[in-house]
C-alpha cells in the first residue's frame, strides 16, 4: 500500500505491521510454529506475554477497508460507530480493536489525526465535509471542502480568508459558472451544480 506524505512522495506501508492485538504493543517475537496443516507462525507480545497468530484463521483484510476505517476515525465517528459503518458498507464484520489497532499502526502518516478532537468539537462527523457534483461542458467531476481543515488553514490570515470566500463560492449561485460556457453549436445546456451528501 502506498500513502503519499506532504511533499506529494508515495511512501509504501506495510500492511501486516505486526502489533500485540491485546495491548497495541509492537514488542513482538517469534513464538513457535502452530502444529495444523497450515503451519502458521505464532508470536508472543513482549509487554503482555500474549500468544497469538499474526492472521488467526488465515484472516485479513482488504487495504480498502483499512483505509475506509480510518478515514471515518478521522471524521469523528467513534471507533463502534466505524464498526456498523464498515459492516454496512462491506458487509463484513470488524472487532473495534482490530480498527484500534488501525489507527495506532498508521498514526505516523496521519497526521490529520492530532487535529480529529478539535474537529470533532466544531462539526458532526456527516457536516465535516461538504460534497459537490458540478456538469461543465458536459462531464461531471466532483468538488469537495474538508470544513475544519479551511478553518483551521485560514484561521487569521487575510490572504488565506480570501482563498477561503472563493472555495465556498464555488458550489453557490454566486460563482460565474458561466465562464465554463462553449460555444452554443455543441449543444451544452449550461453548469446544472447540485449538492449531494456523503456517501458511505
Amino acid at each position: 500500500m502506498f500513502i503519499k506524505t506532504k511533499s506529494n512522495k508515495k511512501v509504501m506501508i506495510e500492511i501486516t505491521k505486526i502489533n500485540c492485538p491485546t495491548c497495541s504493543s509492537n514488542k513482538i517475537r517469534k513464538y513457535g510454529i502452530q502444529k495444523s496443516k497450515q503451519q502458521k507462525q505464532r508470536y508472543q507480545c513482549k509487554e503482555c506475554e500474549k500468544i497469538f497468530l499474526l492472521h488467526p484463521n488465515n484472516k485479513s483484510y482488504p487495504e480498502g477497508i483499512i483505509l475506509n476505517s480510518i478515514s471515518y476515525c478521522n471524521l469523528g465517528y467513534t471507533q463502534k460507530e466505524v464498526s456498523k459503518l464498515i459492516a454496512k458498507k462491506f458487509k463484513i464484520n470488524i472487532p473495534q480493536k482490530t480498527i484500534s489497532n488501525w489507527i495506532n499502526e498508521f498514526k505516523e502518516v496521519c497526521p490529520y489525526s492530532r487535529l480529529r478532537n478539535e474537529a470533532k468539537q466544531q462539526f458532526k462527523p456527516e457536516n465535516i465535509i461538504d460534497q459537490y457534483e458540478f456538469l461543465h461542458n458536459n462531464l461531471n467531476y466532483k468538488y469537495q471542502i474538508h470544513n475544519f481543515k479551511l478553518n483551521y488553514l485560514t484561521n487569521n490570515n487575510e490572504k488565506l480568508e480570501r482563498i477561503k470566500t472563493y472555495l465556498e463560492k464555488i458550489p453557490t449561485k454566486e460563482f460565474p459558472h458561466h465562464i465554463f460556457k462553449p460555444i452554443v453549436q455543441q449543444g451544452w445546456k449550461g453548469c446544472n451544480p447540485f449538492r449531494q451528501g456523503i456517501s458511505n
